[in-house]
């Protein structure tokens, strides 16, 4: 049967031929003839359909066409008597998911629709389902998440397939040829497993229960691996004292007196290092001695690994932490080399030659790779095999698991199996269902799919997903929202796009809550967490305020104007330094109406970091600050008369506290924006220079505080 093109395009057959060539090769094995309406000076819907038969010298009804336009693809061809078939592929949610994958698309990669292709490689399979009539949850798995699995999957069997052994560019410390032996952990490679399976069946694919907990525990040898894990608990690893306590396998009293030295230690440098005696320092290594062997046990009797071996841990991603402390527990005690294959891998300088991903820094920018893993979490929960987390092991190396203590929504496990059969089907499918699934094409098609799950989820996916937890897999002992919708948009309205904290602290999944606040939100954070622009409160935006502010010391006032930076919704923020003297936040010089979103109380040694921990919004009615000069509305609007003003107490002797006054002048005063900064009464030379020198503090804390790669 000849296969014929006929086309609306201003490019030649040859170059048609040209851009099937670099999109598709096995296209030009295809296509028989080509018809362009550049050759012919006429479109479609005109006499092209003419110049065609005549060309062919065919009957009319013996050429079938299958076309995307119901005009010049279905109407005007039927007309000379040409079967027609309409393809409407991008109907209803199909059309949805084509722009999700676009958005997609165009944001990972640069030349998109010039130079690069949106690659969409399973639409054959797509135009057999059917579409539009499935659930949001298992669109999302067929349409998204399976491809991203199927391409992990199939990298893994390019790999590792019989017989598996090391390849000679990987530096493990392994003579090449030694056996590979795979293990997935459990509970965030769940998916990757069975998808493993489906893509190659009958070939080993043991699960590993092993968690960041466990494999704390077991790495214990000397006092240096225990300080080095103090000294990384809150930079690194950010484990709670109770947390930290769990990885050291301490007794319910230890855990109180380490929790206790962690309370302690702003004032006393050493409470931390003192909790920990010669005689804790022994008992910890021969409990993780002992925990050590129960975990060997479990990791011999699931894979079956041998000395000489080499062991490949598959997880999601991102960081390794679990490989690398199980590189020198299986190297010292079972003569085996540790490798790792992750979903999403940001580069682990320890483990440098050790470990690689499906997408990675090998074909990607670091900078994308960071931006990814910043939302691995929801991508674990997707991929997550359910359960409770391991925290110990039997005798003979079963784990042992804490009860679950998150809700698992039944749509997780229709679109996992949604996914899963996308997966059995591209198996299943002909050659000619689907184009060449490359290598290269499968990973990009994967980046291309996995950033519509983790940036553009639609209305309906986020508003399950900000219903959903995760528990941080170090015991089963905290979860965490998978995204804080209203808490976003309140950190948004305080600090602008520098304020990206939950009610807990740190919180992943980022792009999910900027999702909700607005695209321009969303696009913002990501240009500068991939390019690490180091961009700060006062360069966000040019538009500020002059707030006026006046210190009074008993004596003659101090008055100065603080500047008021711009964030988000409309909304301002100022930080007022507090100290032995009153406080007057003067509102009614600035703005005759204005709604006070929040004032919050923190310590000056907190200013500056993004995780800045500003608390609960303090009351209005309180004794540390009283408001006059207003009528109060509903929803924290003020009309304020000129006079109006916000008097903040003074605070103890030595104390030197801030506030955050976020707030949204709805009605500014006339000539607000050029308030005089010196016009002050005369006032002691030396409360002057205090009042300054905080002011200088915090305007410099400001241009520091950076929203870079690190965020």
């Amino acid at each position: 049967m000849g296969i014929i093109v006929v086309s609306d395009t201003y490019f030649s057959a040859d170059q048609l031929r040209g851009i099937f060539e670099r999109v598709s090769p096995e296209l030009n094995d295809l296509v028989d003839l080509i018809f362009c309406s550049s050759a012919y000076r006429i479109k479609k819907e005109r006499w092209l359909w003419n110049c065609v038969v005549a060309e062919l010298c065919a009957k009319p009804d013996t050429i079938v066409h299958l076309g995307d336009n119901a005009v010049a693809d279905v109407m005007v061809p039927s007309r000379l008597g040409i079967r027609c078939l309409h393809l409407d592929r991008y109907a209803g949610a199909a059309e949805a998911t084509l722009q999700r994958r676009e958005f997609a698309t165009r944001l990972m990669f640069s030349g998109v629709g010039e130079t690069k292709p949106i690659w969409t490689l399973y639409d054959g399979l797509a135009c057999q389902g059917q579409a539009g009539q499935s659930s949001w949850d298992e669109e999302l798995g067929r349409n998204f998440l399976g491809p991203v699995i199927f391409a992990f999957a199939k990298m893994l069997d390019d790999e590792w397939g019989v017989p598996a052994i090391v390849r000679s560019h990987d530096r493990a410390p392994r003579a090449a040829g030694s056996t590979v032996r795979l293990g997935f952990l459990m509970r965030d490679a769940g998916l990757l497993q069975k998808a493993a399976e489906i893509v190659s069946p009958g070939q080993p694919h043991p699960i590993l229960h092993i968690s960041r907990l466990t494999a704390f525990s077991a790495s214990f040898y000397d006092d240096d691996a225990i300080l080095h894990f103090i000294k990384l608990t809150a930079l690194e690893y950010r484990l709670s004292s109770g947390q930290c306590a769990a990885c050291l396998l301490l007794t319910d009293d230890e855990t109180a007196a380490l929790t206790a030295a962690f309370a302690a230690r702003r004032q006393d440098p050493h409470a931390v290092a003192n909790f920990f005696t010669r005689e804790t320092l022994e008992a910890i290594k021969a409990r993780s001695t002992d925990f050590r062997r129960r975990l060997i046990a479990h990791v011999v009797a699931q894979t079956g690994v041998r000395r000489g071996d080499t062991l490949c841990l598959v997880d999601t991603g991102f960081n390794g932490t679990i490989q690398y402390l199980l590189r020198d527990v299986m190297r010292r005690e079972w003569d085996v080399a540790v490798i790792g294959r992750y979903l999403i891998y940001r580069d682990n300088l320890h483990l440098m030659g050790l470990a690689a991903g499906l997408i990675d820094a090998s074909w990607l920018d670091m900078g994308l790779v960071n931006t990814l893993a910043k939302s691995v979490v929801y991508l674990e929960t997707l991929c997550s095999s359910g359960g409770g987390s391991v925290i110990d092991y039997d005798a003979s190396g079963s784990p042992v698991c804490k009860t679950e203590i998150v809700h698992r929504p039944a749509w997780v496990e229709s679109s996992q199996r949604a996914a899963l059969t996308f997966v059995d089907q591209v198996c299943a499918a002909s050659r000619a269902t689907m184009p060449m699934l490359t290598p290269t094409r499968l990973r990009e098609a994967a980046l291309t799919n996995l950033a519509a799950i983790l940036f553009f989820p639609s209305e309906r996916e986020l508003s399950a997903i900000s219903e959903m937890q995760s528990d941080v897999n170090i015991g089963g002992s905290y979860n965490q929202d998978l995204c804080d919708l209203s808490t976003c948009i309140d950190g948004l309205r305080r600090r602008g796009l520098l304020n990206l904290t939950s009610k807990e602290g740190s919180q992943s999944n980022h792009s999910l809550n900027l999702r909700h606040a607005g695209l321009d939100q969303l696009a913002l954070y990501m240009v500068c967490l991939r390019n690490g622009l180091p961009l700060n409160a006062p360069e966000f935006s040019f538009r500020r305020l002059d707030l006026p502010v006046t210190f009074a010391f008993g004596g003659a006032p101090v008055r100065r104007c603080i500047s008021a930076y711009a964030t988000y919704d409309g909304y301002y923020t100022a930080v007022v330094p507090l100290g032995q003297g009153t406080v007057r936040v003067e509102i009614g010089a600035l703005a005759g109406w204005l709604q006070i979103e929040s004032i919050t109380r923190f310590p000056v040694d907190v200013l500056g970091p993004l995780r800045e921990m500003s608390g609960s919004p303090v009351p209005f009615q309180t004794t540390q600050y009283q408001i006059d000069g207003v009528t109060r509305h509903e929803n924290g609007l003020l009309e304020c008369r000129r006079e109006a003003g916000i008097t903040f107490t003074a605070i103890g002797e030595g104390a030197s506290d801030h506030i955050r006054l976020a707030f949204r002048p709805v009605v500014l005063r006339d000539g607000a924006a050029g308030l005089d900064r010196g016009a002050t009464p005369s006032a002691a030379a030396s409360h002057e220079a205090v009042v300054d020198a905080k002011l200088a503090q915090v305007e410099s804390v400001l241009k520091a505080d950076v929203c870079p790669r690190s965020l």
